[in-house]
C-alpha cells in the first residue's frame, strides 16, 4: 500500500472506532451525569454529555497502534509521535477533570505551560522566524528563552483557541477536520509520512463524531476534547513549520504563514475575543458572548448555518494557505477555495443570480 491508501485506510478506521465509541460514552456520561447544563450562554436546552473527547482521544490511538501493527508506523521510536502521543494524554487528562469537576482556568493553564515547556525540551520547539520569503538571507535563529517564551505561547494559545471556539454544535471538530486536511496535503508533498499517520487518525476520529456532535448534537467533546485537538494541531504546525530541522520543502513564504492560514478561525476568534474583554475592563478567561460563532447567531445565522458559514471561512483559509505553498496550483485552488466561500454565503444571504 502506498501512502495515500494507508492514510485513507487509517481515518476510516479510526471514524469507525469513534462512531462505535460514542453511544456508550453518552450512556456512561448520562448514567454518571458528566454533562453540560443549560444557561443563557448556551443554545441547548437539555442536559447533553460532555466527554466526547474520550472517544476522539481512543480512536486516534487505536488507529495508531493498527498503523504499528501493520510495521507503517513505529510509534515507540519515532520520536515525534512518541512525545505528541506521550504528552497530549496529559492534555487530555486535565481537560476531562474539568469537565468531571471543574478546574479553575489558571490551574489548567499552569498544566499547559508545564507540558508545553516539557514538550520544548525534548525538541519540538520553535527554533526561528524565516523571512526567507522576504530576503534569501533573512532568517533569525531564535535563543533557548525565546524559543522558549514561543513555544508555549504558541501550544497554549491554540489549545485554547480550539477550546473557545467549541462553542455550537460540530464547529470545532468540523474545524479541526478542514485544518488537519490542510496540513496532511503539506505532509504528502514534503514525504512526511508520520505525522500523516497521525492527522488521517485524527481526522477520522473527528469524522466519527461529528455524526453525533453536528447540530442536533447528542454529545459535546468537552475540555477534554477541545484540548486535546487543539495540542496536537499545535504540535503538528510547529514539526512541519517552525522548528530548525522540519523546514517545509517548498514556498518560503509558506513557512511563516502556513500555520497562522490553517489555524486562522480559532486563532481569530480568540484575538478577538481577548482584546474585547481587555477593552471592557473583564477578565480574558471569564466567558461571554462576543466569539465570531455568536456574532453570526446575532445577525441573524441560524445555529447550522453559523457553522456551515465557519466551515466555509476556515476552508477559505486553508486554501489560501495550499494556494501559497502549491505555487503552481495557486489560481485552480484559490478559485475553489473562494467559490466554496461564495456558495455558503450566497445561500445565506438568499441572493439569487438572475
Amino acid at each position: 500500500m502506498n501512502l495515500i491508501s494507508k492514510y485513507i485506510f487509517l481515518v476510516v478506521i479510526s471514524g469507525l472506532v469513534s462512531s462505535i465509541l460514542v453511544p456508550y460514552i453518552i450512556k456512561f456520561g448520562s448514567k454518571y451525569k458528566i454533562v453540560d447544563i443549560p444557561n443563557n450562554r448556551k443554545k441547548h436546552t437539555v442536559p447533553i454529555v460532555r466527554i466526547g473527547g474520550i472517544a476522539i482521544f481512543a480512536s486516534i490511538t487505536i488507529s495508531l497502534l493498527i498503523a504499528y501493527f501493520f510495521n507503517w508506523l513505529d510509534i515507540f521510536q519515532n520520536t515525534f509521535i512518541c512525545l505528541l502521543l506521550s504528552t497530549s494524554f496529559l492534555v487530555f487528562l486535565i481537560g476531562l477533570f474539568d469537565d468531571i469537576f471543574t478546574i479553575s482556568p489558571f490551574i489548567r493553564l499552569i498544566f499547559q505551560i508545564i507540558i508545553s515547556s516539557f514538550v520544548w525540551a525534548k525538541g519540538i520547539r520553535i527554533d526561528l522566524i524565516d523571512f526567507t520569503w522576504v530576503n534569501n538571507d533573512l532568517y533569525f535563529l531564535l535563543p533557548n528563552a525565546l524559543s522558549l517564551i514561543l513555544t508555549v505561547f504558541w501550544i497554549s494559545a491554540i489549545i485554547n483557541a480550539f477550546n473557545w471556539l467549541d462553542g455550537l454544535d460540530g464547529l470545532a471538530a468540523g474545524t479541526c477536520i478542514l485544518s488537519a486536511f490542510g496540513f496532511s496535503l503539506i505532509c504528502f508533498s514534503t514525504n512526511q509520512g508520520s505525522d500523516s499517520y497521525l492527522l488521517a487518525a485524527l481526522i477520522g476520529s473527528c469524522i466519527g463524531f461529528l455524526n453525533y456532535n453536528f447540530y442536533k448534537a447528542k454529545i459535546y467533546m468537552g475540555d477534554c476534547g477541545s484540548y486535546f485537538i487543539g495540542f496536537c494541531l499545535s504540535l503538528i504546525a510547529i514539526h512541519t513549520s517552525y522548528s530548525e530541522e522540519t523546514l517545509i520543502q517548498g514556498s518560503e513564504l509558506a513557512n511563516f504563514f502556513l500555520p497562522f492560514l490553517f489555524l486562522m478561525l480559532p486563532i481569530a476568534d480568540m484575538v478577538f475575543v481577548i482584546f474585547i474583554r481587555i477593552y471592557n475592563k473583564k477578565s480574558p478567561f471569564l466567558p461571554d458572548r462576543n466569539h465570531f460563532h455568536h456574532r453570526l447567531l446575532n445577525i441573524g445565522f441560524d445555529h447550522k448555518n453559523s457553522v456551515i458559514f465557519s466551515y466555509a471561512l476556515n476552508q477559505l483559509f486553508v486554501g489560501m494557505a495550499l494556494a501559497i505553498h502549491f505555487e503552481k496550483y495557486i489560481f485552480p485552488i484559490s478559485i475553489t477555495s473562494i467559490l466554496i466561500f461564495s456558495t455558503f454565503l450566497l445561500k445565506k444571504c438568499d441572493i439569487r443570480v438572475r
